[in-house]
């Protein structure tokens, strides 16, 4: 739109510069004869021929110049020149004919209105004949200077309120780089803030995990401690019922025979002989280092811990001792699940202990 109304400009500019020189023709005149009182014929004027000559019309040399690219200033030019021309009688109509010089000013649109309406002033002065031809010049050139002053200003004016809207959109940029910035450090600080509870979340997570394995982990050998003690309890019933442990409940001639038995000769010859009752004994002395790791598995002891446990010590000592008597070594199992296992075995010995006795070659297990 912009280029086709560039063309549209140019296209006017070149036909009025065309049009702004005309032709003058200035026609010829006859000679004329005078007759003498004595009757003869005098040539009184001599002829003239026609004369052709180039002037210039102001209005369309104004014209062009409202065209231009700086309308003010070309018209401050061209009624600086206009005066000149005239005196010299190079505008149409001769020195005599003046067109009204105001015009231009009253209709250009991009002159201030108050300079229109001084210039529409000095046009009505000088249609009605009331404006002197030596003013004419003079108001001319005041207006075109005034013309010009006013594109200065106008010019000024437009570059401060280009400067003010540039000032205003750098601050409002300013403002709003401000806010983004402030919006990104709020995002970050709240993604940082989430990240950490994140993390907080999956260490407490994974702190929960092996809480929960270990608690699993201590379950099972606590199930585990269970099944060795009353494995062991049975290897002791196997013992009472073969007359090769002392019981309070058995007869002392059965005590003094039991007792021999797990002397040193006493055990020396059952292991000769795979005796039943050494084969219990080996396998409850065997049980030691595995009722030591289920212990420190069910309650998450070290092993310097559990070395210095010294009741864990004594009752795990009794439990696995098959040269104390039956029910010392029940009493030791019994207590070993109870600071240990599930207690369950604990309850059944402590029944047995209590409602029934224990026979020579029976267990009520």
């Amino acid at each position: 739109m912009r280029k086709l109304q560039e063309q549209q400009r140019q296209q006017q500019m070149r036909q009025l510069a065309g049009s702004i020189i005309q032709p003058s023709v200035t026609p010829g005149t006859p000679a004329q004869f005078a007759e003498e009182s004595d009757g003869n014929v005098m040539i009184g004027q001599m002829p003239t021929a026609a004369r052709t000559s180039m002037q210039i019309d102001p209005q369309r040399l104004a014209a062009l110049a409202a065209l231009s690219d700086n309308p003010l200033a070309a018209l401050k030019t061209v009624s600086e020149i206009v005066p000149g021309l005239r005196q010299a009688g190079l505008t149409t109509g001769g020195p005599m004919q003046m067109d009204n010089p105001f015009d231009i000013y009253v209709t250009d649109q991009t002159l201030p209105q108050n300079l229109r309406n001084v210039a529409q002033q000095y046009s009505r002065s000088f249609a009605n004949g009331t404006l002197p031809p030596d003013k004419v010049d003079e108001r001319i050139r005041q207006i075109g200077e005034s013309a010009q002053r006013a594109a200065t200003n106008a010019e000024s004016m437009k570059l401060r309120e280009q400067q003010m809207k540039q000032s205003l959109e750098l601050a409002k940029s300013q403002q709003e780089m401000t806010r983004i910035l402030g919006e990104g450090q709020q995002a970050l600080a709240q993604q940082g803030l989430e990240l950490r509870q994140e993390q907080f979340a999956e260490q407490q997570r994974v702190r929960q995990e092996k809480q929960s394995e270990e608690l699993a982990k201590r379950d099972d050998a606590k199930s585990q401690l269970d099944t060795t003690l009353r494995q062991m309890k049975r290897n002791y019933d196997t013992l009472l019922q073969e007359g090769a442990i002392v019981s309070t409940e058995a007869s002392t001639m059965e005590n003094i025979g039991a007792r021999a038995s797990v002397s040193g000769t006493g055990r020396a010859v059952g292991a000769a002989v795979g005796s039943k009752a050494e084969q219990q004994r080996q396998t409850i002395e065997q049980t030691r280092p595995l009722l030591l790791n289920l212990i420190k598995n069910a309650t998450g002891m070290s092993a310097q811990q559990m070395n210095s446990n010294a009741e864990m010590q004594l009752y795990l000592n009794a439990a696995t001792n098959p040269t104390l008597g039956y029910e010392a070594n029940l009493e030791a199992m019994a207590n070993l699940d109870r600071l240990f296992g599930t207690g369950e075995i604990a309850k059944d010995i402590e029944k047995q202990l209590q409602s029934s006795k224990a026979r020579t070659g029976r267990s009520k297990w």
